[in-house]
């Protein structure tokens, strides 16, 4: 059943079982989650669909970070971007480092909306 609050999650993974992998990482977080193969792929998916965040498990240059950081603002202002510290020793600016064993920790905090309390009148 799909529930409209529900994040979506983009994993920009080459390797099909490590992808399938964190996916169900994410999914077990409460997500939903895609996959795109390349960060190519992943720049032409987020124009054609609205995702909330990325999940990067792949090498990345600053440059290339910049570009899908753009796309995924320009997806919903403000999205969530995540790198794995197994392949991006540094996290470049605006995305969040993080390592494979905590994502789940991780996911839960930086995607998930923050359910405030309902006041009882």
């Amino acid at each position: 059943m799909w529930e409209e609050d529900r994040p979506v999650v983009l994993v920009v993974c080459e390797e099909t079982q490590r992808a399938s992998a964190l996916r169900a990482v994410l999914r077990d977080a409460g997500l939903y989650a895609a996959r795109s193969p390349t960060l190519e792929a992943a720049l032409r998916l987020i124009t054609q669909v609205r995702v909330d965040g990325c999940v990067v498990c792949q090498p990345m240059t600053a440059e290339e970070a910049q570009r899908l950081g753009s796309a995924l603002d320009g997806s919903r202002a403000a999205s969530t971007k995540v790198c794995l510290a197994e392949d991006i020793k540094v996290a470049p600016p605006g995305w969040t480092l993080c390592s494979e064993a905590d994502l789940s920790e991780a996911a839960r905090r930086l995607f998930q909306p923050s359910i405030e309390p309902e006041d009882d009148w």
